[in-house]
């Protein structure tokens, strides 16, 4: 776990790291090393989790969803779940009341994302990394 002291730039992490109650996992492969991460004590302690993670059923683009991503019964329920991967911003939810955000990507990367609205989640530590706005991005191509 981190100090939590302030950090005045970016942090980069490349380990699974518990942060300011949060936990975050980078983009890890393996997906029985997924599994095992996702069902520790420093998850299920942790008042939110960000992952990079290719989800089951989360829209790859407009057109074709994830066949063979971790399914979603992997995450822990009621707490705030937010991944990268597909650029396309959408939220995939199971049954068990799991509830994964993707951020999706701050503009177009490809024609695959014609038409698609961009944006930037503020979220707020205080309130268990609750989105409490998202505000519009208009950057970069469009196509």
């Amino acid at each position: 776990e981190l100090d939590k002291q302030y950090y005045a730039g970016p942090l980069i992490l490349s380990h699974p790291t518990k942060f300011l109650d949060a936990f975050f996992i980078p983009h890890i492969r393996d997906k029985a090393m997924m599994k095992s991460i996702l069902s520790s004590e420093a998850v299920a302690q942790s008042s939110a989790l960000f992952v990079h993670a290719d989800v089951k059923g989360a829209s790859m683009n407009d057109l074709i969803k994830s066949r063979n991503g971790l399914s979603t019964t992997f995450f822990p329920t009621e707490k705030q779940i937010y991944s990268g991967h597909f650029h396309k911003p959408h939220i995939v939810t199971s049954s068990e009341r799991s509830k994964i955000r993707y951020v999706g990507s701050p503009y177009q990367i490809s024609s695959s994302e014609e038409g698609q609205s961009k944006s930037l989640l503020l979220v707020d530590s205080q309130r268990c990394w609750e989105c409490i706005e998202e505000i519009p991005l208009d950057i970069g191509p469009r196509f």
